[in-house]
């Protein structure tokens, strides 16, 4: 699975991200945030969420650190603020459906999608990765989001 997922990265940021994790976790299904130095990957944290998952039904989602180039593209920052405030509530149901199934299946999810920002279409990639503190349930988020070359038409 994990050489399947590393194949279809298409940012190499994104792909040491993944390759960084991947060693990280070791033979478990993800590591803990305790396994995770900011330091080893400095060329990814502007592109970088953390999310604590809120346990709960339906868990919530709280973001913990959102990198200086995500917030410069939306033009907010979410830190210390719930999935629930952010303010466009298509991309809010969106990444919730996608944290919500990285929960529940325990797998990285990764995506290429094109959207419209400022006006123009933007071709971005995103990858989320799940960390776990016990080794059996989804306690944390860890994701990428890159743009990508070309307007994805």
């Amino acid at each position: 699975m994990a050489g399947e997922l590393r194949a279809s990265l298409e940012d190499a940021i994104i792909r040491r991200v993944f390759d960084y994790w991947d060693a990280r976790r070791g033979d478990r299904f993800a590591p803990a945030r305790r396994d995770l130095d900011p330091v080893d990957i400095p060329f990814a944290l502007a592109d970088i969420v953390l999310v604590d998952v809120v346990a709960g039904q339906p868990c919530r989602f709280r973001y913990r650190l959102v990198g200086e180039n995500l917030v410069a593209v939306d033009g907010y920052n979410m830190r210390g603020r719930f999935l629930d405030e952010l303010p466009e509530p298509e991309y809010r149901e969106r990444v919730r459906l996608t944290w919500t199934r990285v929960v529940e299946t325990r797998l990285p999810l990764h995506h290429v999608r094109c959207a419209v920002f400022d006006g123009r279409r933007r071709r971005y990639e995103s990858l989320v990765l799940p960390l776990s503190g016990d080794g059996s349930r989804v306690d944390m988020i860890l994701g990428i989001q890159r743009h990508l070359p070309g307007d994805g038409v």
